[in-house]
């Protein structure tokens, strides 16, 4: 990098200082991309792992219901089998009853009694262990879903602390690159602004030679240019030219001195309406005998307007008005010329102005008009 700028490589400096701009831009955005890339991935593999989980759980509960169907349907067939034991039983010792009825009726009417009292007696056995068997299995099943639950319980705490394990360390990882990527783009941000800062002061101080120079140049040329402000000769004439129009007349007042009246002259060509005069002055003197000094000058001005509406020139006629001359003109009512159809009558006359010059330049001291007609003030 050049430790000095020069005019020839300022442009050089500016347009390095522009691309790098654009590439810091490029890099931000960049990062940017990327930060909603990280983004989307950890959002995407959060919602990946919820569905795993979820689809895990939804497993675990099927399997289980279909374990607790199984053993209810077990137990049904069981307590099915029991009763048809049962009812069996009873129908054999009921034919039998009835067989020894028939039979021997009278005979073995207490052998009846006896079975009879056997087998309720055995029935209540058959029931009661009937009922022992079920409420094992209603034990047994009570036990299983216990255990079933305790077990999809803590299958599902494992899995939610390796959840939360996984999501604090894609977050501090997050949060690492976070913190890098920032570090970074700071680095490179004050490596940037520090480099361009010291080519801004170096562009800057050559800025202020150029301008150095320029104001000592301009100096020179404005000291000429008092010497013409002081100068009567070189200053600007106005007459101050006022148009004004009635219904069928349009006036033309300006201000011109006595003695000066006879050499003013007005033109009208076309919409315009031009003031000329000649100012003439010559002096003789005999500074001591013999000597003789005299000097002549001659000054030409002019000043136009725009007239309001077409005008009769051969109806010109001059009137006085204390120290004004006002130019008087008939209208003309038969035609209207085109250049006329324009409804702005504003007079296109520009006043002189100062030439702008820098403001630590000593101002010249100005001479003030001394009567009414003559030249004009200065103004800053």
């Amino acid at each position: 990098m050049p430790s000095t700028i020069t005019p020839n490589n300022a442009a050089d400096i500016a347009e390095d200082y522009r691309q790098s701009q654009i590439d810091r831009e490029e890099r931000k955005h960049a990062h940017d991309q990327e930060m909603n890339r990280l983004d989307r991935n950890y959002q995407t593999e959060i919602h990946d792992q919820k569905d795993r989980f979820d689809h895990s759980v939804q497993g675990e509960k099927l399997q289980h219901y279909e374990n607790l169907r199984n053993l209810k349907h077990q137990m049904t067939k069981d307590e099915i089998a029991l009763r048809e034991q049962g009812r069996k039983r009873n129908e054999n010792v009921t034919d039998e009853l009835a067989k020894a009825t028939n039979t021997e009726e009278n005979k073995f009417r207490n052998q009846v009694s006896n079975l009879q009292t056997t087998h309720n007696i055995q029935l209540e056995q058959d029931n009661k262990l009937n009922q022992e068997q079920i409420d094992g299995l209603h034990k047994t099943y009570t036990t299983q879903q216990r255990i079933l639950t305790e077990d999809n319980q803590r299958v599902y705490d494992q899995m939610q602390r390796a959840k939360h394990e996984e999501l604090d360390k894609q977050m501090a990882l997050t949060a690492m690159a976070n913190d890098q990527t920032v570090k970074h783009f700071e680095s490179e941000r004050a490596d940037t602004t520090s480099h361009f800062a010291q080519q801004f002061d170096e562009i800057q101080n050559l800025t202020q030679d150029s301008l150095h120079q320029l104001r000592t140049e301009n100096a020179l040329k404005l000291g000429s240019y008092e010497s013409r402000l002081t100068d009567p000769f070189y200053r600007l004439v106005r007459v101050d030219a006022e148009v004004t129009e009635t219904s069928d007349e349009v006036r033309i007042r300006v201000k011109v001195p006595p003695h000066e009246r006879e050499n003013v002259r007005l033109q009208i060509s076309g919409n315009n309406a031009q003031v000329t005069g000649v100012r003439s002055n010559s002096e003789r003197v005999e500074t001591s005998p013999g000597h003789w000094v005299s000097t002549s000058s001659q000054q030409s001005f002019s000043e136009r307007v725009t007239l309001p509406a077409p005008v009769d020139g051969h109806s010109l006629h001059v009137e006085t008005e204390g120290d004004d001359l006002v130019y008087v003109m008939n209208k003309l009512t038969t035609h209207v010329h085109p250049q006329f159809q324009s409804t702005q009558h504003a007079s296109d006359r520009k006043p002189a102005t100062q030439p702008d010059f820098p403001l630590n330049l000593p101002k010249p001291v100005l001479a003030r008009e001394t009567g009414r007609n003559g030249p004009i003030d200065e103004k800053n």
